[in-house]
């Protein structure tokens, strides 16, 4: 009986001491988990935020190279209106460095663009990711397909889009339609009094009526557009100035000094830049530094390092609407040369003398057209005529 009770007891203290270390290994293995836990969570925020932000990255990458889609199929048909055809090779079109989103520069790091098919009234645009599998194509309709899920353009590039649609349009031009267009619509001068107006079809700028200047829906949108424009006012006067100011500074020697040849490309593609800048805002440029807003010449900064040229300013010429482009040539080969060109292409190389000759003619006539008097060229006289 003894013996019994002895046995049970021992088999109770042996289950005792097998709770007891059945228990501390939990609670340790309690403690090594909340532990790994602890470890792990701040790692994964981090690639939580990590993903957040790349998906960031990855929209605005798209809007821009969305944006530059569309800038460059704009193009290609201004090419066509200037030249008869559309281009196979994109650095023809003369397309600005800066985008609304960042740079052409920024769109070159992250994608390939080329132009996949070209015949006479059709062309495609293919992009491909350098660093994703992203794959884009945009035809001469400006219709879009894409393998991923297109994200909306920028705000601030639609309205850059508005404001082009409705400077064409108060000017009687028929803007081309581009692969944004169609989160606007158009009210014309008739519903709305001097100016056509562009009113938001989807988001992001559903219900936004823009007109030619700055209008919005409201004062927070009129702030921020004002603040945007004043920036990119001020970023565009300092890069000028910048460009003036380091051109300045360089010596004689380092000026360029520019052939027959680089001042006939010069003039073509200024004559490029002007139908550019007429189908995007309307009218023709008034200063150089304007057609530097729709291309990538860096007409400022050229005019500002040649050594032996000189570049009068635009000549508008109003009634028809158009414009001469003039330059001069002041030593060297150029010495006395004066280049012209026209909208229509036609490119004159005069001397000074008869350009000066002709202008004295053209101010003779508007002298005697208007003070209705003539003048009468000085005869020499004789060895034998006396004064009066």
């Amino acid at each position: 009986m003894q013996q019994n009770e002895e046995k049970i007891f021992s088999a109770r203290q042996k289950i005792r001491q097998l709770r007891l270390v059945s228990s501390i290994l939990h609670l340790g293995l309690l403690l090594v988990v909340a532990f790994i836990g602890f470890a792990t969570l701040p790692n994964w925020g981090v690639k939580q935020n990590f993903s957040q932000d790349s998906q960031i990255e990855l929209r605005t990458d798209r809007q821009l190279l969305l944006e530059s889609l569309d800038r460059i199929a704009r193009y290609q048909y201004y090419y066509k209106e200037l030249y008869g055809k559309y281009t196979r090779e994109i650095p023809r079109l003369h397309l600005p460095s800066n985008l609304t989103l960042g740079t052409w520069e920024t769109v070159r790091r992250k994608y390939e663009i080329s132009v996949l098919e070209l015949q006479g009234n059709r062309f495609l645009l293919l992009a491909t990711g350098i660093r994703n599998g992203d794959r884009i194509i945009v035809d001469q309709s400006f219709r879009v397909s894409a393998n991923f899920v297109l994200p909306s353009p920028a705000k601030g590039y639609l309205l850059e889009e508005a404001d082009r649609l409705i400077q064409s349009k108060n000017k009687g031009l028929n803007p081309v339609s581009g692969v944004v267009s169609g989160f606007w619509e158009l009210e014309s001068p008739a519903e709305n009094g001097d100016s056509w107006v562009a009113v938001g079809a989807k988001n992001p700028v559903a219900g936004v009526r823009r007109y030619e200047e700055i209008v919005k829906v409201n004062i927070f949108d009129l702030v921020s557009d004002k603040l945007n424009a004043a920036m990119s006012e001020s970023k565009e006067s300092k890069r000028i100035l910048a460009s003036v100011s380091k051109s300045a500074l360089l010596s004689e020697d380092e000026k360029e000094v520019l052939t027959i040849g680089d001042v006939q490309e010069w003039l073509l593609a200024a004559r490029q830049a002007q139908h550019v800048y007429r189908r995007e805002k309307g009218d023709f440029a008034k200063k150089w530094e304007e057609l530097d807003s729709v291309s990538n010449f860096d007409f400022t900064g050229k005019i500002a390092k040649a050594k032996n040229i000189r570049v009068l300013p635009i000549e508008l010429i109003p009634q028809p609407s158009s414009y001469r482009l003039i330059v001069e040539g002041t030593s060297g080969d150029l010495m006395g040369e004066q280049f012209i060109m026209d909208e229509n292409g036609s490119m004159r190389q005069v001397r000074y003398t008869e350009a000066l000759i002709q202008q004295l003619q053209e101010t003779t006539n508007v002298l005697e057209n208007t003070l209705k008097f003539q003048i009468n060229p000085v005869k020499e006289r004789g060895k034998d005529q006396k004064l009066p």
